[in-house]
């Protein structure tokens, strides 16, 4: 595979995501479109240690990054820092109370 993930990448899961191992998950404004309180520098040290860089494709999937591209592209200044956005249609989202906090977050996204 040309692919390096956080984790095993035959499964699906939140253990992959980098949020998920520097447990950013549980900040509840994560999805408030200040980031402020994420320290990117720790952040690509850890993912840098984790992936396998000899692979041409270091893939991560914690949704709240995409909120801040930018911090994203400073952060891996020797990489070529490409997005993938997959958006999932409501019907898909079971409803809780976070639901318009995950929903304000894309609309975050999509305003940049």
């Amino acid at each position: 595979s040309n692919v390096s993930t956080l984790g095993d990448p035959r499964i699906m899961s939140a253990q992959k995501e980098g949020w998920h191992i520097l447990k950013l998950k549980k900040i509840k404004k994560r999805w408030s479109g200040d980031l402020s309180f994420v320290n990117w520098k720790k952040l690509a040290n850890k993912y840098l240690e984790l992936w396998n860089t000899t692979k041409p494709i270091l893939l991560e999937c914690s949704p709240p990054e995409i909120q801040a591209p930018e911090k994203l592209v400073k952060a891996f200044p020797s990489y070529s820092v490409k997005f993938i956005l997959l958006v999932r249609g409501d019907c898909t989202i079971r409803r809780t109370n976070d639901h318009d906090m995950v929903s304000a977050g894309y609309a975050n996204v999509l305003k940049k």
